[in-house]
């Protein structure tokens, strides 16, 4: 195997192992966020579309440049069928034809989890900035509803004291007034805040959903991918 294939084989294995541990769940999706803006991957962030489509283009080139070996190959063997050829020759080119098609099933398959695996680091992103919404939208829920609550208590302790004392004053009347102009604003931030809040598990369950329906594609391809081996072999 050259140096090039040897090269391209690691950065399979490195695929393979990098979306198992993805489809695993060993790490969070909010641990995944704070990875994502730490200071080493905001630096690679910079120079990461870059590199992506320069690994990008080199696995087309070698995937191109397999199959058009293949079919040198198998166009040597169909024409060795017609004439007399060395055994010697007939091997040499069979063994090539077989390298070209494993190299075909290395760096196809190596292009096919390029774009898994930035699809998923996508998925995973929209879905830890999805979790921190929540997180705010039902910090924020809450503390709506503690001052809602608060200045509800305010507003009877008011009404107590106007009924012992017989009525109430011009200022309390406007305390009062005032007070239940902010427990109104204060019960529409808590609604608005609420709405946020289903708005961020609805988008976050259908960034699950179509996570599921990702790893079950990859999964079939996989499995096509090695009953096509099996029979190329």
């Amino acid at each position: 195997m050259g140096l090039q294939w040897q090269l391209v084989a690691g950065f399979l294995y490195f695929e393979v192992g990098f979306v198992f541990l993805l489809c695993t769940g060993l790490i969070s999706p909010a641990r995944w966020k704070r990875i994502f803006n730490s200071r080493f991957v905001t630096k690679l962030k910079a120079v990461a579309p870059t590199s992506f489509y320069s690994i990008l283009v080199v696995l087309v080139i070698l995937f191109a440049d397999s199959i058009n070996k293949m079919l040198k190959h198998r166009s040597s063997i169909a024409e060795g069928k017609g004439r007399t050829v060395s055994g010697t020759v007939g091997v040499d080119h069979g063994a090539q034809l077989f390298l070209a098609q494993r190299n075909i099933y290395i760096t196809g398959f190596a292009l096919f989890l390029l774009f898994v695996i930035n699809f998923l680091m996508k998925l995973l992103s929209e879905f830890a900035t999805a979790m921190a919404r929540e997180e705010a939208a039902l910090k924020q829920a809450t503390s709506a509803s503690t001052q809602a609550e608060k200045y509800l208590r305010e507003n009877e302790t008011l009404k107590r004291e106007q009924s012992q004392t017989g009525g109430a004053s011009a200022t309390s009347g406007a305390d009062l007034a005032k007070l239940r102009s902010q427990y109104d604003d204060k019960c529409k931030e808590l609604v608005s805040a609420k709405a946020s809040l289903e708005a961020m598990k609805s988008q976050a369950e259908s960034t699950n959903r179509e996570y599921d329906r990702l790893m079950k594609e990859h999964a079939q391809l996989q499995d096509q991918t090695s009953t096509g081996s099996k029979k190329s072999d």
